[in-house]
């Protein structure tokens, strides 16, 4: 089966990390996509601009515009995603939790954290989100 990892991002707590942590973090997700890419379950990843980079663009009246900026000021924002092919749902949360999105600056779903670990938000915010895609 298919499924879609999104990665929502709390811009708040990233700019709150120490110095390079982020980077480190960067990297273990980069690792990660190549052990999944290696072992034939990922299928794409991509990371996206920050809302900075976002346009908003609507139709009203037959007319065009596009305005800058994300749509609402929200306190999450998608930062990327990967899609996956896992054997069913309980191993694509497996593959979600080995990102490191899933720990610090991000909410995941229940049980995605890192084992041992707080439990991330009730209600399935956040990165680690696991739908189907077929």
């Amino acid at each position: 089966m298919k499924f879609m990892l999104l990665v929502y991002t709390d811009t708040a707590l990233v700019d709150a990390l120490p110095e390079g942590e982020m980077e480190g973090m960067l990297r273990t997700c980069f690792d990660h996509v190549d052990e999944l890419e290696r072992d034939g379950c990922l299928i794409e990843s991509r990371m996206l601009e920050g809302p900075r980079a976002a346009k908003s663009v609507r139709l009203r009246n037959d007319r065009v515009t596009a305005t800058d900026g994300p749509f609402s000021e929200a306190k999450e924002v998608l930062g990327g995603f990967n899609l996956i092919e896992a054997r069913d749902m309980d191993e694509a949360v497996r593959i979600a939790a080995a990102f490191p999105w899933t720990r610090r600056v991000h909410r995941g779903p229940p049980g995605a954290g890192p084992p041992g670990g707080p439990s991330p938000s009730p209600g399935g915010r956040g990165p680690g989100r696991v739908t189907t895609a077929d």
